[in-house]
């Protein structure tokens, strides 16, 4: 049942777990009915009222080294409006509720917010010791601080502490980051958490999530964002589910993004449908973006994930700091066992990937047949395109 809007309070509640039915998403043999014939899987999930709420208005957030949007030189012209959105075998509106999961590879993992939404806490009267309200925003300064079960709808987090971790809570499209993690702080987790972007047309809403240092973002759901989900220079992205983006004007809308790296980045068993959704206000721009924007990249491995839409769905490649002109080496990254499907130009924009890339055993999302046989992985047929084909 699609999910209905109700925008008669300023901060509504979700709909309490006794008026929904758990959602599933599956990619694999029990989707293969579907996916042999071309529909979305059969996935129950009831939605009786989801509200999500009256658009916040701009915040205060803490400054980064990628605060003005750029436009990549391998980015294509999207002038187009998006087409209507194909039928996918994970259909958002089942997605949207708490307790979901996701069954990918063989094993299953729940995705976003586990706890029923009513009984989470409110930040105004109940925050652990070292964080605190400043503003619209939660400053943790503490080290090993958890922010467990938390309705942060309208707030931004500010991360300056070490081992942080933001767990079971619920957040939308606040501040420039809705959660950000500054340069003197490592070690943040951000997992099972719900970000419903609410298709807002911010102009300041930059990343759901920026990791200055290495961070572990794990078990959320992405929806309906304005602009870019996941901005990491390190660590773990894994287990994520990720739907609809571009909402804001302008935005050239990537699912995860890493512009530079300071320790070893894995990017695994993720779900990213950025196809492009015919009431945003443009194209997206890619599922995973490589491109060495802020610095060096070296060490990126992208394995087993589901990516689809953007115009190139991939993108690596070096880059010119906009900033400084200075131009950014990549290196070791590797591109393995991804279902790639759905991008208007192709799955990974040609030209130079850097030194050492490897793009390995990865597959044709529509075409290929090793979705609907267990164990089978025949060999890579996800085509890349040919430099020629970049402007």
């Amino acid at each position: 049942m699609a999910a209905s809007l109700d925008r008669t309070r300023s901060i509504p509640a979700w709909p309490s777990r006794s008026q929904l039915t758990r959602g599933t998403g599956r990619v694999g043999r029990p989707c293969k009915a579907a996916l042999a014939a071309g529909i979305g899987c059969s996935l129950a999930l009831a939605v009786t009222s989801l509200a999500l709420g009256a658009t916040p208005g701009p915040k205060r957030a803490p400054a980064a080294k990628n605060a003005v949007p750029h436009k990549d030189a391998t980015e294509q012209p999207r002038s187009d409006k998006p087409a209507a959105h194909p039928t996918m075998p994970i259909d958002q509106a089942t997605m949207m509720a708490p307790g979901s999961s996701i069954t990918l590879n063989g094993s299953t993992f729940q995705v976003g917010l586990q706890s029923s939404p009513s009984s989470l806490k409110s930040p105004m009267a109940d925050l652990p010791s070292g964080a605190s309200m400043s503003g619209d925003a939660v400053a943790v300064e503490r080290a090993g601080t958890v922010l467990d079960g938390y309705d942060l709808r309208g707030l931004s987090v500010s991360v300056e502490a070490d081992n942080v971790t933001i767990r079971n809570c619920l957040l939308n499209a606040a501040g420039y980051h809705t959660v950000y993690q500054g340069p003197t702080a490592s070690g943040l987790v951000v997992e099972f958490n719900t970000f419903d972007g609410e298709k807002a047309n911010h102009p300041t809403n930059g990343d759901m999530v920026l990791a200055e240092n290495e961070a572990t973002i794990r078990n959320n759901e992405f929806f309906n964002l304005p602009a870019d989900a996941v901005n990491v220079v390190g660590g773990v992205v894994e287990h994520n589910y990720f739907s609809g983006a571009s909402y804001q004007k302008d935005a050239h809308a990537d699912a995860i993004s890493v512009h530079r790296t300071t320790v070893p980045v894995l990017i695994r068993e993720n779900y990213i449908d950025y196809i492009d959704r015919p009431d945003a206000q443009q194209g997206t721009n890619a599922a995973i973006k490589i491109v060495s924007h802020f610095g060096a990249i070296d060490n990126v491995t992208v394995d087993s994930n589901v990516l689809l839409g953007g115009g190139y769905t991939i993108y690596v490649s070096p880059a010119e700091d906009p900033n400084t002109r200075e131009s950014h080496p990549v290196s070791n990254v590797t591109l393995s066992n991804n279902d790639i499907g759905y991008g208007q130009y192709g799955a990974v924009a040609g030209g130079n990937h850097g030194t050492k890339y490897t793009f390995l055993n990865n597959h044709n999302f529509l075409s290929d047949p090793h979705l609907l046989a267990a164990g089978e992985r025949p060999a890579g047929s996800a085509s890349e395109q040919t430099p020629a084909a970049v402007q």
